[in-house]
């Protein structure tokens, strides 16, 4: 094959074709023709590339046209729109469902309510977060959200008087431990859900309304707080006040050496809540 200055392409005479089988194997003439006249769309302009081995369009179309579609194999294309991207990009899907029952929680515990927003006062703004439980095998089990108060724009002395909160000592959790082993006391362990909403507030704090669950009727009011959120401030010592006047109402003692410590006595028995 060679190839002219005007761009035609020519066949050699007296080309052989070759073949594999050793009765087929003699020379064929072939008269010399130019390739344009074999197939139409071997060259076009410099510029187009037209595959020769391709139907045409038109075919294609045509031959289309007769096949029956089956529906079954039909791909459906879901282009979200712009509210439902920014939505799941601010809150994955697979968290929606997570984020609903920590509001319950909100709403069972009333730790809100829903008020016109003050003048002169600032409300401290939400966020979410996210963490997933694995087994295991490190398979996801369960998701879950907590709405926390970015705390850190609080100031100490008008947002909140008290921000400290009593912690168990090392040396009071060994004693406790040790005297529940030389008693042949058993020893349970629990952890108390969103404990932190369970105290109440003594200040004022107002927060926004979380993206994503604004109320339609009043989207401009904001939340009071009747309990405290986690990241307040003022939450760990609004929890431990809550829970030893819980415990001191069901005739439990503090202990003398750790405030953390509470005891009950009964009449052969001992309850020890640390």
């Amino acid at each position: 094959v060679r190839q002219s200055s005007t761009a035609s392409t020519t066949i050699a005479d007296t080309a052989p074709i070759p073949t594999n089988s050793s009765s087929l194997a003699t020379n064929v003439p072939i008269t010399s023709q130019d390739v344009d006249e074999l197939n139409p769309n071997a060259m076009v302009d410099g510029n187009t590339f037209v595959n020769p081995f391709a139907n045409s369009s038109t075919s294609a179309a045509a031959s289309s046209s007769h096949q029956n579609v089956d529906p079954l194999n039909m791909h459906t294309f879901y282009q979200p729109y712009p509210h439902a991207f920014q939505w799941t990009k601010d809150h994955p899907l697979e968290q929606i469902d997570s984020m609903q029952e920590e509001l319950l929680q909100f709403k069972r515990l009333d730790v809100w309510v829903l008020v016109p927003a003050p003048e002169n006062i600032s409300p401290l703004t939400l966020k979410w977060l996210f963490k997933n439980k694995h087994d295991e095998e490190q398979t996801v089990i369960r998701n879950k959200s907590r709405l926390v108060v970015r705390g850190y724009r609080q100031e100490e002395g008008i947002d909140f008087e008290e921000s400290f909160a009593p912690v168990a000592r090392m040396e009071a959790i060994r004693i406790f431990l040790a005297y529940a082993a030389h008693k042949s006391f058993m020893v349970f362990q629990m952890n108390v859900k969103t404990a932190f909403l369970h105290g109440s507030l003594k200040e004022d704090v107002y927060v926004y309304q979380p993206k994503g669950f604004i109320d339609s009727d009043h989207p401009s009011h904001v939340y009071k707080l009747k309990k405290a959120l986690y990241r307040l401030n003022q939450a760990p010592r609004a929890w431990y006040d809550e829970l030893s006047k819980f415990l001191l109402q069901n005739h439990f003692f503090k202990g003398t050496i750790d405030p953390t410590l509470f005891i009950r006595r009964f009449q052969d028995d001992i309850l020890v809540v640390q």
